[in-house]
């Protein structure tokens, strides 16, 4: 967490099947400036934290940056690292 290193980060092999899915991925990375190439060619958009509360549809919480504690859960919230109460874990 908290670092822009992302070459062992199973988050991107899950947004990777999930765009392989088809399904449309914003991803929210505050410490990166750009999209990994092998993502950006599936179509995935690299968003602000502000884009993520105002968004409507399933948001997953891959990773467990500080900044995201800032975030609004939803009832379409998951979160995979164990971070907030009261929210859908996997």
């Amino acid at each position: 967490p908290d670092v822009d290193d992302l070459r062992e980060s199973p988050a991107i092999a899950v947004v990777s099947k999930l765009a392989d899915f088809g399904i449309s991925v914003l991803v929210c990375e505050p410490h990166i400036l750009e999209m990994p190439t092998a993502l950006a060619d599936k179509g995935c958009e690299l968003c602000e934290l502000d884009t993520v509360n105002a968004f409507d549809g399933c948001v997953a919480v891959l990773v467990n940056h500080s900044v995201f504690l800032s975030l609004e859960p939803t009832e379409n919230f998951i979160d995979f690292v164990g971070r907030f109460d009261a929210v859908q874990r996997v």
